[in-house]
């Protein structure tokens, strides 16, 4: 293109050559001015406050949406600014607009917010971007402005000087820039006030606007040949007045509204995380979560409620709280209730307390309980949580009967930490050892061994417990009057739940007199209490041995059973003691008569047993009953009372009536029963075949 033909373009824009001669006289309406900034600062605020809530929108489609609005926001603020600013223009000529190239000239300032407001919605803003951000901002807003300016029409020429031009581009792209950086900069300071956050930038942002319009407007000049003062054509300005009006109550209408939307949107979001979240505490919780309103009815009723009360929640809902809890705790909590409502007292609110709940099958539960009370626009709402107890009490009650066993056992017990020191005694170990407690606590545990004769091997005993778990013997140890004493010692090793060891336990007890205290424990299983005689089971035994004897020597073995006719009528009538007296001085009695060979022995509670040994024909066995039966007919002289007794009495012999001694007691037995109703007398039992 030539140069003078780029001249003569460049003229038809700017004004190249002084001032013209015809050069219109313009001013500005105050109030339309000021309404024009308030309207940029606004349309700022509204599209910053928009790319700021999506950047927290939990999904890109309301990230999309947000961005839209956004974009949507700030580019008809800036054309409703400029049109406002433009209706604030007087001239002195008739101004027409063309109607397309004006909605037309909104394209610029809506694509531009758009691919600015993209740039922030990244994850990371850096300064370049931020920069490129700003000067799409800053040209958006001046192409927006100088097509807005090209579509009016009026009998006079548009001119604008090159430097304030030039002038008005820096000054939008620097303010946008600057808002951006600025704005980049109080968003992420979550502790900054909204007024550096959100109103500070939006107001750079808007002096970017409205500034960039105001130095163009400077920056026109109107050459008219026709001067017509006061004739502007009022009717397009009110018309034009009402299309702003319009996009402008539309804009932020609509913007106001998609950002409640998204706000309500954003809430909602939270609410429903909020409450997910709660649903999953309080559905994983191991502690009973229960809900009721102020009428006590259950609202709420999660799993670990389910499986402590044993109901189901849909079964619970709905209905009144007392139903797990007894009688008594039902009646205090109407009474807490009824108190709420009357004066608000919260006595059991933000308290813990052991009460006892009911299950479904009604038995009782032991539960820790404490209760929190929040007011909704429904009522009072009161949470409970309840701990199941069941267990730690059933723990307690077996630690207590531990302790009683570690207090009150007769053998000696000694705790011993990992380092063989011994931490805890009780009253048996001190009793036996001869320490106190004292001397005992502390102390090495092998030191309480040193005197052992003979010596132990100390550290051999403790690999061994290490080794297998335990270790058991007996040791001989010097009492303080200089006598020994045998103890059994045994020691077992203690693991934790990583089956590392975390303590000893001794066990200890005096068997010094453990041969005698055997023997009595023997002749108490053999022999009766009351009369010393060999009992049922060492009868037995006698029998047993006798007969192979009677069979190699070829005599015979008797068994007699002498039964008392009624005796329990003695221990009736004159007590039990007396009829112990009886048994013992009958007894003795009947021994007087008896050779060394025989026995005597007791059987069942009223019953003697006499077996004779050696007898080579019945004559010795008729003899020795007639002696009996004699002997029985005598009264018996006790220490209160003369007693005349009667018994009936029953025989067997070996080989004839058995071949063992269950047999032949069996068949001495049976024999009474024939003439026991008759009184005393001897009665054979029947051969066996």
């Amino acid at each position: 293109m030539p140069l003078h033909q780029g001249v003569t373009l460049l003229s038809n824009f700017f004004l190249l050559q002084g001032q013209p001669e015809h050069l219109l006289h313009v001013r500005h309406d105050s109030l339309l001015v000021i309404l024009s900034i308030a309207v940029a600062i606004a349309a700022s605020v509204l599209a910053l406050y928009l790319v700021q809530a999506g950047m927290h929108a939990p999904g890109r489609f309301q990230r999309q949406v947000a961005l839209l609005c956004g974009c949507g926001t700030l580019g008809l603020g800036i054309w409703s600014m400029h049109f406002i600013g433009m209706l604030a223009l007087e001239l002195p000529v008739d101004v027409h607009y063309h109607l397309g190239v004006t909605l037309a000239s909104m394209l610029p300032g809506l694509f531009a917010s758009w691919l600015a407001l993209r740039h922030l919605l990244a994850p990371q803003s850096s300064l370049l971007r931020l920069l490129a951000a700003g000067v799409v901002v800053g040209m958006g807003i001046a192409l927006m402005h100088y097509s807005g300016m090209s579509a009016m029409h009026m009998s006079a020429d548009l001119r604008y000087d090159p430097w304030l031009f030039a002038a008005s581009l820096a000054v939008a792209i620097l303010m946008a820039v600057s808002a951006l950086v600025l704005w980049n900069r109080m968003v992420h300071r979550s502790h900054s006030p909204i007024l550096q956050r959100l109103v500070l930038p939006s107001v750079v942002l808007g002096g970017a606007i409205t500034g960039m319009h105001y130095i163009s407007m400077s920056a026109a000049r109107f050459v008219g040949n026709t001067v017509q003062p006061g004739l502007d054509d009022t009717s397009f300005s009110h018309g034009l007045a009402l299309l702003v009006i319009g996009i402008c109550a539309v804009m932020f209408g609509l913007m106001a509204l998609a950002s409640a939307a998204l706000r309500y949107r954003g809430l909602w979001l939270q609410v429903q995380r909020s409450e997910s979240r709660l649903q999953t505490m309080a559905s994983t919780a191991v502690d009973a979560v229960i809900t009721i309103d102020g009428q006590g009815l259950v609202q709420s009723f999660n799993p670990a409620a389910e499986r402590i009360f044993g109901w189901k929640a849909s079964d619970i809902i709905g209905r009144n709280l007392k139903l797990l809890m007894p009688s008594a705790l039902a009646e205090q909590h109407d009474g807490y209730l009824e108190r709420y409502h009357q004066n608000g007292e919260r006595r059991i609110v933000g308290t813990g307390r052991e009460v006892l709940g009911m299950h479904k099958d009604g038995r009782h539960i032991p539960l820790r309980l404490s209760i929190g009370q929040a007011d909704t626009p429904d009522g009072p709402v009161f949470v409970g949580f309840a701990y199941d107890l069941t267990e730690r009490k059933r723990t307690e009650a077996q630690l207590r009967i531990a302790a009683s066993v570690f207090d009150h056992t007769c053998e000696g017990i000694a705790i011993i930490d990992a380092n063989h020191l011994v931490v805890e005694t009780n009253p048996a170990f001190v009793h036996l050892t001869g320490l106190s407690r004292a001397e005992c606590v502390h102390t090495p545990f092998d030191a309480l061994y040193q005197g052992a004769k003979p010596a132990i091997n100390m550290p051999a005993i403790w690999q061994a417990v290490t080794a297998n778990g335990n270790w058991q013997g007996e040791v001989v140890l010097p009492r303080a009057d200089g006598s020994d004493w045998t103890q059994r010692l045994s020691l077992t090793a203690v693991l934790n739940e990583h089956k590392r060891l975390t303590h000893y336990v001794a066990v200890i007890s005096d068997v010094s007199l453990h041969p005698r205290a055997q023997l009595a424990l023997e002749h108490k299983a053999l022999y009766d209490s009351v009369t010393g005689l060999p009992n049922e089971l060492l009868l037995i035994e006698h029998i047993a041995h006798a007969i192979p004897s009677a069979k190699r020597n070829s005599t015979q073995l008797a068994v007699i059973s002498i039964d008392f006719d009624h005796f329990h009528r003695i221990n009736e009538i004159h007590g039990r003691s007396v009829g112990d007296e009886l048994l013992e001085k009958v007894a003795y009695r009947i021994r007087g008569y008896l050779r060394g060979e025989d026995t005597l022995a007791r059987g069942r509670s009223d019953e003697l047993v006499v077996v004779l040994a050696g007898l080579k024909d019945e004559e010795g066995l008729h003899i020795m009953c007639n002696r009996l039966i004699g002997a029985l007919q005598l009264p018996v002289e006790l220490s209160s009372i003369v007693i005349q007794v009667s018994a009936s009495c029953g025989w067997a012999l070996y080989p004839r009536q058995g071949h063992t001694a269950a047999t032949l007691l069996a068949a001495a037995r049976l024999a009474q029963h024939p003439v026991r109703p008759a009184g005393s007398g001897i009665t054979p039992a029947p051969a066996t075949e």
